[in-house]
């Protein structure tokens, strides 16, 4: 709140004060009272009653002479004279046959037009709001929001009851509803003038005169409506209702030369955007203001009623504030000549049909078929409902011929096209940035960008109605080419007389609605792919300009392509250079850390080798101990080994493995007791659960085998000082779950996505002590994979790890 001005704050209070008044004008309205019956008014001042709904059907026909004491000879006059009573209130109705009846006064307006005054009342002042923050330093936003803030009270305080205690409230909301209707008109003229760019600069005295003119129908208003508060007589009434007419001539005055100043405005514009927001302008003039005069204004005046319904009167003005709104605001929000063109469509085919129904109907009651009325809706609805998708589909393609037929400025635009190839750095966003504003600019059934492969392949990368094509691949067949591809390839017809071309295959063209296609090749005549085009929406021809602009674009986008291209190619050898660079850290590392645990069990092999041989009185238990840890060091160098072969074969994909059905606890009890001297070594706590409830695995046991030893191994290195592990079998859900646990450093969270892969290791002081060459766990997860398993891992860093490798079980 605070980034807005003082005087914009000032005004949104005076708004909050208004909009308070305008609900207390929407009380009054629901107040507002009517007679228990309908009158037909006819020219004289006599009028003839005619009852709905009622049980005195003695009342029907009869001829009004007064109501109390008054003559009145028009709807409005009646209107008036009733404002001054409520609903229960009652009125005395003589007729010319000397009778009197009591009227019991109901109410005027239905719930529904209650409701709808209050909503788009409300919507009419929020609009004005946010288009006078949004654009607050633009005056035409102020005078945009007076004129929807005046018309919300125009909506919320329409005539209504105006004797409520205490009485100058009633009478003040009238009197605003008179300030209102009168400076309406001002307010929207001076819009147009204002909108979208100042037109009466230097000129202050027209609008002088026009705002003058406003308060004198203010004024006039407002003495008529003195009077009868004086002394209500019939003359009286009648005068008020003249001044009222009086307003509405110059309200249907000032919006005619409105929408003549924005048409004019529309047609001299040079500039589009300008352009662009009148259309919003305009289209909410032919569906609001252009509505409510041809509905409602003028049916009052000239035939005393008005065509629809107040209700409908008010759907067609909520239009006005979203248009006008969205032309101050933002007036790219969405595509006015697709909204046009749609409304257009659907304006006309509805109507059509309406027309059609009424039709129908009038026919059937002619010729009197005796036909039961459910019979007859269905009938018609049916029908309707099968020709509106024909109606429709004639309508769109008319309109699209007649009145779509885009025109640019040919410098501009292909400014536009190559600023935004320059600033495309990928093929894929290339071709939907082309294809979207070549859409936009020459509308056509259908286009399409296709990229060539080096195999010989065309792919479809962005499209609008090429549907079939989609996920699919044409073979390019360069031997059956009769051209070069230096000139678009077209059907003639489609095409003004004059244009270099080469002759299309015409049966393939029309086969695939096709008219015409540019060859996008670069500068050493290297193709790239093409860009296609269907027949134009107008179906008129593509100009020399048209085909000069799209030549331009299609030539800058080869260029564009081929600087992606080796863009492409120079990212690939930098990463293919980066990724050789960290391959050979990486084997440079394996080799030293598998130098280095070799070279571990070998010396301890060599140091007990030579302990029993130079100690001649060494005795029997020492031997056995000497010869426990040789075997204990020859098993893990075998382990080792294993993995460096099981590795190779792995990268080179000949790892096989021998399956059989297994007992997983057969092969964990084995391989716990290869690891004994391991275990001892390093003064760790083991515990074994192994699952009673247990089912046969599908595997090769020297495989599973091999998976444990190398997690059993990973825990060994990596406890730290708490020397705790613990191996468990368990049945869950046909598989067998193996898992290996410890108590050591775990893992973060960051590199659980890269153990398994191969040489990977993780950069911390204690995992670079333990050694390893990092590809027990790549070999684990081959094993797993090819068994048709998977290995879990649950690990918090500093509070150990859990390895799960489960099996799926024999099916029983």
């Amino acid at each position: 709140m605070s980034l807005i001005p003082k005087s914009v704050k000032s005004i949104l209070l005076i708004d909050i004060l208004l909009y308070l008044l305008g609900l207390s004008g929407i009380y009054l309205v629901s107040l507002k009272a009517d007679l228990p019956f309908q009158i037909d008014y006819k020219r004289s001042a006599d009028k003839i009653i005619r009852i709905e709904n009622s049980t005195d059907a003695s009342l029907i026909n009869k001829t009004i002479l007064k109501i109390n004491s008054y003559t009145l000879s028009s709807p409005e006059e009646t209107e008036t004279f009733l404002d001054a009573y409520s609903k229960g209130n009652t009125v005395k109705v003589f007729f010319t046959d000397h009778t009197t009846v009591e009227a019991a006064l109901i109410n005027y307006y239905s719930v529904l037009y209650i409701f709808l005054s209050w909503l788009i009342g409300s919507s009419f002042f929020a609009i004005g709001i946010v288009v006078l923050i949004k654009a607050k330093a633009y005056k035409p936003a102020r005078l945009f929001h007076w004129v929807t803030v005046f018309t919300a009270l125009m909506i919320m305080m329409t005539w209504g009851y105006y004797n409520i205690e205490p009485k100058p409230f009633g009478y003040l909301i009238r009197e605003i509803l008179h300030l209102s209707v009168s400076i309406i008109p001002a307010l929207f003229l001076h819009f147009t003038l204002s909108f979208p760019r100042e037109k009466i600069i230097g000129n202050k005295k027209r609008l002088s005169l026009l705002y003058t003119f406003s308060f004198l129908v203010f004024g006039l208003l407002t003495y008529s409506f003195v009077l009868i508060l004086l002394e209500p007589t019939s003359s009286r009434i009648n005068a008020y209702v003249i001044s009222y007419n009086l307003s509405r001539v110059f309200l249907i005055i000032c919006v005619i030369i409105g929408i003549a100043v924005f048409i004019h405005s529309y047609k001299n514009s040079p500039i589009e955007s300008d352009k662009k927001k009148l259309k919003w302008i305009l289209f909410g003039l032919f569906l609001g203001p252009l509505g409510f005069v041809l509905f409602w204004t003028l049916p009052i005046i000239i035939f005393r009623k008005p065509m629809v319904s107040e209700e409908i009167v008010l759907i067609l003005i909520s239009i006005i504030p979203i248009t006008f709104g969205i032309s101050i605001v933002k007036y790219h929000l969405m595509d006015i000549d697709q909204v046009i063109n749609r409304s257009v469509v659907y304006f006309f085919v509805i109507g059509v049909l309406l027309l059609l129904y009424l039709l129908i109907i009038s026919l059937l009651a002619n010729f009197a078929i005796q036909v039961e009325s459910k019979v007859f809706s269905i009938i018609t609805a049916l029908t309707v409902v099968l020709l509106f998708q024909p109606l429709k589909n004639k309508t769109q393609k008319f309109v699209d011929k007649k009145f779509f037929r885009v025109q640019y400025d040919f410098r501009e635009e292909l400014k536009k096209f190559f600023d935004e190839i320059a600033n495309s750095f990928d093929i894929k966003l290339l071709a939907h940035t082309v294809v979207a504003r070549i859409e936009s600019l020459l509308p056509v059934k259908k286009i399409g960008f296709f990229i060539l492969s080096e195999k010989d392949k065309l792919q479809l990368v962005t499209h609008h109605n090429f549907d079939l094509l989609i996920n699919r691949t044409i073979k390019f067949q360069r031997e059956n080419l009769k051209t070069d591809l230096s000139l678009p390839v077209a059907v003639p017809s489609s095409i003004e007389p004059g244009v270099l071309i080469e002759t299309a295959d015409l049966e393939v063209f029309r086969r695939w609605g096709i008219n015409l296609v540019f060859p996008i090749k670069s500068t050493k005549d290297e193709l790239h792919g093409f860009l296609v085009l269907g027949e134009k929406k107008s179906e008129s021809r593509f100009t020399v300009e048209d085909i000069d602009l799209i030549s331009a674009v299609v030539g800058r986008m080869a260029v564009s392509i081929d600087r992606i291209k080796l863009q492409e190619k120079l990212l690939a050898k930098r990463l293919e250079s980066e990724r050789l660079k960290e391959l050979n850290q990486m084997k440079s590392y394996f080799i030293s850390s598998v130098s280095h645990d070799m070279k571990t069990p070998l010396t301890s092999i060599k140091m007990f080798a030579e302990l029993l041989k130079s100690s001649k009185e060494i005795n029997s238990d020492k031997a056995g101990e000497y010869l426990e840890m040789i075997e204990g060091e020859t098993n893990r160098l075998t382990r080792l080994i294993d993995n460096v072969l099981d590795f190779s074969k792995i990268e080179r994909g000949i790892k096989e493995y021998h399956l059989e059905n297994i007992s997983l606890n057969e092969v964990v009890s084995r391989t716990m007791k290869m690891m004994q001297y391991q275990f001892k070594l390093h003064k760790f706590e083991v515990e074994q659960n192994l699952s009673e409830k247990e089912k046969l695995i599908y595997a090769d046991k020297d495989a599973v085998e091999e998976a444990l030893l190398n997690l059993l191994s990973n825990s060994i290195k990596y406890s730290g000082d708490n020397k705790i592990i613990k191996v468990t079998t368990q049945l869950e859900n046909n598989f067998m779950i193996l898992s290996v646990e410890d108590k050591g450093i775990g893992i973060d969270k960051d590199n659980l996505k890269n153990i398994f892969n191969p040489f990977f290791r993780i950069n911390s002081k204690m995992m670079q002590k333990s050694g390893g060459a990092g590809l027990g766990l790549s070999i684990v997860k081959h094993i797993m994979d090819a068994h048709k398993g998977k290995i879990e891992v649950q690990s918090e860093f500093g509070k150990g790890s859990k390895f799960s490798s489960i099996f799926p079980v024999v099916p029983e």
